[in-house]
């Protein structure tokens, strides 16, 4: 049996052979880390979550980012959020 290796994408999630079946990993982001890494302020990352422009989930009091569905949702509206 080869050995198992991580194969990395042009995406925040990374696919993974395990036990002989594909496991996908997604990069999930906090507020901070999501503004960070799209140089904004927080400010604008909770403005647009407020608004519904930008793609996250709730958990409990909690906001959580998918790196991969931001990224896709702005290549698609633009900066601004808007279709």
């Amino acid at each position: 049996m080869e050995p198992q290796q991580t194969v990395q994408q042009n995406t925040a999630s990374t696919v993974e052979p395990v036990d002989d079946k594909i496991v996908i990993r997604t990069k999930i982001l906090t507020p901070k880390e999501l503004a960070e890494l799209l140089k904004v302020q927080i400010s604008w990352i909770y403005e647009q979550t407020r608004k519904g422009t930008i793609p996250c989930v709730k958990l409990g009091k909690y906001y959580r980012f998918n790196l991969d569905e931001v990224l896709a949702h702005y290549k698609t509206t633009g900066s601004d959020g808007q279709k």
